[in-house]
């Protein structure tokens, strides 16, 4: 990891983070890629993720414009965040 300016310690966190986040979502956002999550929690909400490579600003846009169509397509209500992250949710 020398190669990129990481003590070791750091670069075995962001190894297991990532490790972590490709099992479960099956794969990683990429510049070519968006992943979408969805999934519902404890009391029966849908959540919808976005995850990107891509900044803030831009997911928080996709996120919104997401909410959009599914409120119109499905006429039910959801609530969007955008956390400093990176990704974007319904």
């Amino acid at each position: 990891m020398e190669t990129y300016g990481l003590e070791s310690a750091a670069a075995g966190q962001l190894l297991a983070y990532y490790g972590v986040a490709q099992a479960t979502l099956g794969l990683l956002p990429t510049q070519d890629r968006i992943v979408l999550e969805r999934f519902f929690n404890e009391v029966g909400n849908m959540h919808l993720v976005v995850h990107s490579t891509y900044s803030s600003r831009l997911n928080r846009a996709w996120g919104l414009a997401l909410r959009k169509r599914f409120c119109r397509t499905f006429n039910f209500e959801l609530r969007t965040f955008s956390p400093a992250l990176g990704c974007a949710g319904c």
